[in-house]
């Protein structure tokens, strides 16, 4: 389970890197060096919201346990916290 996660979230990463990397330079044409920054910025507040609401908490908790809530279906938060 970990190397397609890691595989998951380097993939993730580098899209995201050429996604910024292609839009930056137009965007600074639309919108201003401080309009595409606070943009940048704006995106990444709402992530961190996101992960808060919606990404379970996994620390301190083996492999084990959480490739078991992931098997068991439904919700994985309600999941991982019966484990």
């Amino acid at each position: 389970m970990r190397g397609p996660a890691t595989s998951l979230a380097t993939v993730t990463l580098w899209g995201v890197d050429l996604l910024i990397a292609v839009t930056a330079l137009t965007a600074i044409e639309a919108i201003g060096r401080s309009g595409t920054f606070a943009f940048y910025a704006l995106m990444n507040v709402m992530c961190i919201v996101f992960v808060a609401a919606k990404v379970p908490e996994t620390r301190g908790r083996s492999l084990e346990s959480i490739e078991r809530a992931l098997k068991r279906g439904g919700s994985f938060r309600k999941s991982l916290e019966q484990t």
